[in-house]
Formats: C-alpha cells, sequence, structure tokens
C-alpha cells in the first residue's frame, strides 16, 4: 500500500523553479499550491458540474440532494394574489383590480445538508361575488427558511357605478424587503380597473410573475376575471355592467422553486 505524506509548514515556501508548481499544506491545515513566482491558491474542487435541474410545483414536501451534491442554486417564486370581484347593481358598472404578482428569490449554498424541507406557494383564490381577491402563498426553501418569496396580493373588489372611485387599486406585488435570499426581486402589482360609464368599463389585469403571464384585463364584458397563466402571475379582475350577477376575480398561479444541483 502507498501513501503520500504532507507535514505541515510553519511558514509559506519560498517558490519552486521557472516552469513548476509546489503542493503544500500550510499552517492552517489546508492544502496549497505555490507557482514560480510566488502566489498561493488553495487547492480547491471545481464545483461547475450541473448533476441535476429540479423543479417542484406545489405543495409541502422533503426535498434530497443527489449523492455528489456539493453547492445548490435555488430559485424560489411566490403565487400570484386573485384578481377583486364586482357586486351588483341598478344600471351601473364595475371592474375590479387584478391580483399582485409573486416575488422571486435566489439563494447560493456552498454547503449541502442531507435534506430540505420545502413548500410551494398555492395561488390566490377567488373571494366570494362582489370580494375582494385572496393573497397567493409565500414559497419557501428549508425549515427554518433559507429562502422565501412572498406571494403576491389580492384586488380589491369593484362596486357599483356611482358609488365608487373612477379608479379600483390592483393587488400590490410580493414584497422584496420581505423576502429571504441571497437576491430578492419584487412582484409586479395588480393592475387598477377604470369605469368610465355605466358601460364603459375594465377590470385590472393580473400582475405578472417573474416569468410573465398576469391575467388579461376584461372590457366592457360581463364575467369572472382571468386566470394568471404561469407561475407567480396574478389573476384579473371581474366585470360586471348593467345590473347583471355579482361576479368574481381570476385566480392566481401557484409559486414554483427551481434547484440547480452541482457536483
Amino acid at each position: 500500500m502507498s501513501r503520500l505524506r504532507f507535514n505541515n509548514l510553519a511558514s509559506v515556501p519560498s517558490a519552486p523553479a521557472s516552469g513548476k508548481t509546489e503542493i503544500f499544506i500550510g499552517p492552517d491545515g489546508k492544502l496549497k499550491q505555490i507557482d514560480a513566482l510566488g502566489v498561493v491558491t488553495p487547492c480547491t474542487q471545481s464545483t461547475g458540474t450541473v448533476l441535476r435541474i429540479l423543479y417542484i410545483y406545489q405543495g409541502t414536501t422533503l426535498y434530497t440532494p443527489t449523492f455528489g451534491t456539493r453547492s445548490l442554486y435555488i430559485e424560489c417564486i411566490g403565487a400570484g394574489g386573485a384578481g377583486g370581484g364586482c357586486v351588483t347593481g341598478s344600471g351601473g358598472s364595475a371592474g375590479g383590480g387584478g391580483g399582485g404578482g409573486g416575488a422571486l428569490s435566489t439563494l447560493w449554498l456552498a454547503t449541502v445538508a442531507a435534506s430540505y424541507a420545502l413548500s410551494v406557494g398555492l395561488g390566490g383564490v377567488a373571494g366570494g361575488p362582489g370580494a375582494a381577491g385572496n393573497s397567493g402563498g409565500d414559497t419557501t426553501f428549508g425549515s427554518p427558511a433559507l429562502c422565501i418569496a412572498k406571494g403576491g396580493s389580492g384586488g380589491l373588489p369593484g362596486a357599483t357605478n356611482g358609488t365608487t372611485p373612477l379608479f379600483v387599486p390592483g393587488g400590490a406585488g410580493g414584497l422584496a424587503s420581505a423576502g429571504l435570499g441571497s437576491v430578492t426581486f419584487g412582484g409586479s402589482n395588480g393592475g387598477r380597473s377604470i369605469r368610465l360609464s355605466g358601460s364603459i368599463v375594465s377590470s385590472g389585469e393580473g400582475g405578472d410573475g417573474p416569468i410573465g403571464g398576469g391575467g388579461a384585463a376584461e372590457q366592457n364584458s360581463v364575467g369572472a376575471g382571468n386566470p394568471g397563466l404561469t407561475y407567480g402571475a396574478g389573476g384579473s379582475g371581474g366585470v360586471m355592467l348593467s345590473s347583471s350577477p355579482a361576479t368574481i376575480g381570476g385566480v392566481g398561479f401557484n409559486g414554483v422553486i427551481r434547484v440547480i444541483e452541482f457536483g
């Protein structure tokens, strides 16, 4: 059986001859190398090999990294909020505000644990007829959380012509300042509705998620809001015209987690 033995050095050795590199163990017990110019660098293994790219779409689960994973890059997207609905009235019109989009948070982990608890935020559901939309859920990685992306807020409800302002606000996007990670980005705000007359009205569009997809606004057509179309997108508000029944807003889209494993 062969082996190579190094002794810890009390100081950095002198530079080797031109074109040579020497390996040594310094006073700190770490393996290093020195080149002919006397430049000392640590001997480390590259972490640039991608082992797996994993998407976690919904619910609460336990994630176990692939064997040999040495570092992780994580992206969390919070869920989108639902749009606001509209009450019914006499000869009026109304439009609900759009739901806010979910935030994005990223995280780099240079050391890896055996497993991590994960929770992907669920898209905001519509409130009752004529009610505000519900907020989207937060998306978290780890317990206690190491990375958090906030969900978007629900859009406000519209009321009949003459009983509300010209505009009804949409829900706020998930806040970057309330997230947690190496880098955090806020979600897009939901659009405000606008009412010009008893027959001319537009609901607020849903706030975009990090990759777009906010629910399209409803214009001069009675009905529920449109849903968010991709991860973290908010739903649009509903529309009511000329004493039509009360409507609900569009639902928000779920969040997501993407994990890239490096070996």
